[in-house]
């Protein structure tokens, strides 16, 4: 950009006594304090608006001295292009009459691999003798400076080399020593914050570690492959990024400049087809249980597995706190990329990637009061948490048992017409599910108010180049459903998906402050059920990316820490999915909520107009029970009513109370 944004300000230094490294250090983080490297000095200056604070500005003394080091001009001139910096004078690039606002000007600048520095005085005020004196022993230090620089012993870095962590100099010479084994350190988002606790507090668990695996089946070139991993993580410094916690006043996550990526190879070929599924469930489990030291990067491994001669099994596995899916398939975007680039001999992806930090520092720049204001009006007069549906008590000391999944399609054409519906009445399908879900919590819990967890994206829309960063940028925050009988089912839908908008400005929220804003109990958790939209689910990212490779069998695992998980993946056929605890949960209460949350999602569609009190949730099965089965002839109750109310006082009990009497 051409234009003129040259600074000039003032600069006090303050030299201590100590050793010259400790002397560099110090006036290198003197230096990096001042604010915008001094670009408001002037604003504040000459164009501030309160006389008092510009007149002690101008009341300060003039310094002396200016210091102006212009660069290196070798690359302003490359030394092939036809021109060059000429040998012979070119005479004096001021006026002599001109007046100086300083004694002394002192310029340096690079030219011809030296640095050059010129003294400008008046010879009314010095003799030369004192300058080139002065010049002298500037050379003098200088040199001390670079022999310094040089020893063995020199070196480390300072607390403004890592704006963002506010870390002490202590702090520093223990995360990173004298050497350069560091790139960056920074604070975690929200989520890695949350994810982190929950690692810690139950470490064999195994929590938020993630297996991804898939099958090519075409010829794969294994050197290849691994090469473009190699360059992946290279590039990608969220993949050699590893945390810590102990002794620090927040947790940190620490960038390494290198690491190797732990790689395996298996050749299973010639083992018959059952052995090698089962010799894979047995390689899962253990893989899953080596878990990660998550202070140690990286924090993620690939194996890969032979199966046949052009059949490769790769096992991809990796800690949530790293990435989130939207980063997932970028990664594969650029892998896939990388390899058939080395393949085919040409030059693989160059562009620079976004970095996670610029996220980070955009975290640090929020102003966090509109976001407790939102949030307390939201959670206001919400004070018990919404009780999981037809779940057995937990156990004490229990051992954790495999959590279980259950799952129903919708019908292309139901599926259809959930998405018309959505769009003539401009509302999203998320709004859609997630009302829904929020209406078979309130039933069940025989109440007008239900809350439960959600992911949201995070990604700021005025974060530049946010879409290709690679890192977590999703939280996890409440979502509260409001269940006022007389209000119309439309309006309902409608209010929710305006409060789901105004929720996007403050996203970031970590969960732990909500939490505090709201007025649930110290102690007690927010929300026990979770609901995930997944727009872009992984196994597409994997197919779509690696296309041509011929993948197939993309499966990916991971364990849930809530006893009950929705997630919803829009797909021609809608899939509503729960995962659960097994040890609180049998198969047929999830099969049940599966059923009603369809059946909700259904009745919205038939009478959206109906108030919401009248909506019901009952299958074709239950409701043909209620009404002929169990009906009394003589009670003369409009049929869909008594339906309503027998339903809700069913679902109410317990799970091992004796079912309703029907008399």
């Amino acid at each position: 950009t051409v234009g003129w944004f040259t600074t000039m300000f003032p600069v006090v230094l303050e030299l201590p006594d100590a050793p010259l490294g400790e002397a560099i250090k110090s006036v290198k983080e003197q230096l990096r304090r001042i604010p915008n490297r001094g670009l408001g000095y002037g604003l504040l200056r000459y164009l501030q608006e309160d006389p008092a604070v510009g007149a002690e500005l101008a009341a300060a003394p003039q310094p002396e001295v200016s210091f102006n080091y212009l660069g290196q001009f070798d690359q302003t001139v490359a030394a092939s292009s036809l021109f060059g910096f000429a040998s012979e004078s070119v005479g004096p690039e001021h006026s002599p009459r001109a007046a100086r606002d300083h004694l002394l000007d002192v310029s340096g600048w690079v030219a011809d691999n030296r640095l050059h520095v010129a003294w400008t005085y008046s010879e009314n005020i010095h003799r030369r003798a004192t300058i080139e004196g002065l010049a002298e022993r500037f050379s003098v230090a200088l040199r001390a400076i670079v022999a310094h620089c040089q020893s063995p012993e020199a070196g480390g870095r300072t607390p403004a080399d890592f704006p963002l962590a506010h870390l002490t100099q202590a702090a520093v010479d223990r995360l990173v020593g004298r050497g350069r084994g560091v790139e960056d350190i920074y604070p975690l988002s929200p989520m890695q914050q949350g994810m982190l606790f929950h690692a810690l507090l139950e470490p064999k668990v195994g929590m938020y570690l993630e297996q991804l695996t898939w099958t090519f089946h075409a010829p794969l070139q294994v050197d290849t492959f691994h090469r473009a991993m190699d360059r992946l993580v290279e590039r990608q410094p969220l993949l050699r990024t590893a945390l810590y916690w102990e002794g620090l006043a927040e947790p940190l996550q620490v960038v390494r400049p290198r690491v190797e990526l732990p790689w395996l190879e298996l050749d299973w070929r010639g083992v018959p087809p059952a052995e090698q599924r089962a010799r894979l469930e047995s390689f899962l489990t253990e893989d899953r249980s080596a878990g990660f030291d998550l202070s140690h990067p990286p924090l993620m491994r690939l194996a890969l597995i032979r199966l046949d001669e052009h059949v490769t099994h790769m096992v991809w596995t990796y800690h949530h706190v790293l990435l989130d899916g939207w980063s997932l398939g970028l990664l594969f975007q650029e892998l896939f990329t990388t390899y058939q680039a080395l393949l085919s001999g040409e030059a693989p992806p160059q562009h620079p990637v976004p970095v996670f930090r610029e996220y980070i520092a955009w975290l640090q720049r929020q102003d966090g009061a509109g976001a407790e204001v939102f949030w307390r009006r939201s959670l206001r007069d919400f004070t018990t948490p919404t009780p999981l549906p037809l779940a057995r008590p937990p156990t004490a000391g229990a051992a954790p048992v495999p959590p279980g999944e259950r799952e129903i399609h919708l019908p292309a054409a139901r599926t259809a017409e959930l998405q018309a519906f959505a769009r003539e009445h401009q509302l999203t399908l998320n709004t859609l599910v997630q009302a829904t879900w929020g209406l078979v919590l309130g039933r069940y819990a025989g109440t007008q108010d239900a809350l439960f967890g959600t992911t949201v994206a995070g990604r700021p829309p005025d974060l530049t180049d946010v879409e290709s960063m690679v890192g977590l940028f999703i939280n996890a925050l409440p979502v509260r459903v409001r269940l006022e009988p007389h209000v119309p089912v439309l309006q309902w839908l409608k209010e929710l998906q305006a409060w789901q908008v105004e929720m996007r400005q403050y996203e970031h929220s970590p969960l732990v402050k909500v939490q505090g804003w709201s007025e649930v109990p110290r102690g007690t958790s927010l929300f026990d059920s979770f609901l995930v939209f997944e727009n872009y689910p992984v196994d597409t990212s994997v197919l779509e990316r690696g296309s041509t490779l011929a993948i197939r069998d993309v499966c990916f695992i991971e364990r849930i820490n809530y006893p009950l998980a929705a997630m919803v993946i829009p797909d021609r056929e809608l899939l509503l999915r729960l995962g659960y605890d097994t040890a609180r949960f049998t198969q047929e209460a999830i099969d049940q909520l599966l059923a009603h949350w369809r059946g909700a999602l259904e009745a919205v569609l038939a009478r959206p107009e109906q108030p919401l009190g009248e909506l019901s949730l009952l299958t074709e099965e239950e409701r043909h029970r209620v009404l002929v089965e169990w009906n009394d002839s003589h009670v003369d109750f409009p049929r869909d009513v008594l339906a309503h109310q027998l339903f809700e006082a069913q679902v109410a009990r317990t799970p091992d109370a004796p079912a309703l009497s029907t008399g």
